[in-house]
């Protein structure tokens, strides 16, 4: 939870000062172990719900209505329950359009991918400076 939690903070589109996110590091009952043969999405939302911790906490990039993040949330949030999504009926569209992954490879896969997405969005590569 705390790994996602961190990736949440660091795609925010401004930095988060310390002082508001390292709380949040020591707060909770720490994380929950979860067995070998655990289903995708069990073995995942720790990470996913840290994530989403941090966009509710930092609304920089949790309030955005900006379409370019649809794929990359939806790939995130598909290990929610869908009643925690509240007010995201078109991002709810778009999970159910995804097919479900089909081992934990394909699952954090996912996640990488998602965070990809996302980060170039907050942090495009800047164009190189001539000399």
């Amino acid at each position: 939870m705390l790994d996602g939690f961190l990736v949440g903070v660091l795609l925010q589109r401004r930095p988060v000062p310390l002082a508001r996110w390292w709380p949040a590091v020591f707060d909770g009952d720490g994380p929950t172990p979860v067995g070998a043969g655990a289903e995708p999405h069990d073995a995942v939302y720790p990470w996913v719900a840290g994530f989403a911790h941090a966009m509710a906490s930092f609304e920089d990039l949790g309030d955005t209505d900006d379409p370019a993040f649809d794929e990359p949330l939806a790939l995130l949030y598909q290990h929610l329950d869908p009643a925690d999504l509240e007010d995201a009926d078109l991002l709810l569209d778009v999970i159910r359009a995804l097919p479900p992954p089909q081992d934990l490879a394909e699952a954090v896969e996912q996640l990488v991918r998602a965070t990809l997405l996302i980060a170039d969005e907050t942090r495009p590569i800047a164009p190189p400076r001539s000399r």
